[in-house]
């Protein structure tokens, strides 16, 4: 597993029965940076590279004793095929692993908006489905960094809001679930394809490849197959094999690649 150190923004690998504490990222991809740029300092410029230091800094100054963070797009080396396929295998591990997740909505602009909170589109992206559920501990952080709320535990004396409830009402999915990832387990497989409704990802084939760590499947990831022979693996790996038997289809909703409304400065070269 590949962790970013948040003093210094430089990488580091280590091996699973040796892996420090760390801090995860759930965000919406903008003009992100490679595991390349991060290994040779490059692109600095992107608002990804800044998002990064943003997510760093507030590591170093509310986690203490955190010094690494896992960051999707250059944690994982996306021109190597069988890193990203271990990776998306692993993603509910990472995320179920992590000390904390860190969720950046950038288009909630002000911490105390619950309405805004609710409309972001962070709830409409296939992905976050499984770093929501897979994450002990969500700390919710508005555009400018301030924390929304929370899910899992929190001080007494913290005055922001528990927002189980408002996640339940959000996902449809039961709020002592949403609390406690080991209540997925008494879901059937009918029920964890109806969460993916009205959710959507930029690849087809993610619609189902962010479902393998919900029902705790490995398969190889194969971009190019399309979402429907995705969905045939993923089916027959579950045992699926009458179609009579087989939930309805998960929507093949798709959005294109579109720039994060981010307070950073955006990069427009």
């Amino acid at each position: 597993m590949r962790l970013i150190n948040v003093h210094g923004l430089t990488l580091r690998e280590f091996a699973p029965n040796a892996t420090p504490n760390y801090a995860i990222a759930s965000h919406r991809w903008a003009d992100e940076v490679s595991f390349q740029d991060i290994q040779e300092t490059k692109n600095t410029h992107k608002s990804g590279y800044k998002k990064i230091e943003k997510f760093a800094q507030y590591v170093r100054d509310h986690l203490d004793g955190i010094d690494y963070l896992w960051y999707d797009s250059c944690c994982i080396d996306q021109k190597s095929s069988a890193d990203v396929s271990e990776a998306i295998n692993s993603m509910f591990r990472y995320y179920s692993g992590a000390h904390i997740c860190l969720a950046y909505l950038a288009d909630v602009k002000h911490p105390d908006d619950l309405v805004g909170f609710e409309n972001s589109v962070w709830h409409t992206r296939g992905w976050t489905l499984q770093e929501l559920l897979a994450s002990k501990h969500v700390t919710f952080l508005s555009s400018s960094w301030d924390i929304i709320g929370y899910k899992g535990p929190r001080g007494e004396s913290c005055s922001k809001p528990a927002l189980e409830p408002v996640l339940a009402k959000i996902t449809g999915i039961p709020e002592d679930t949403i609390a406690d990832p080991e209540n997925c387990q008494r879901f059937s497989v009918k029920e964890k394809y109806e969460w993916i409704a009205g959710r959507s990802t930029t690849k087809p084939e993610d619609m189902v490849y962010c479902l393998l760590g919900l029902f705790d499947v490995s398969m190889p990831t194969i971009y190019g197959e399309g979402v429907a022979n995705a969905r045939k693996r993923l089916d027959s790996e579950l045992g699926l094999v009458d179609p009579s038997l087989r939930p309805q289809t998960i929507p093949q909703s798709i959005i294109p690649y579109q720039q994060d409304p981010d307070s950073l400065q955006a990069n427009t070269a």
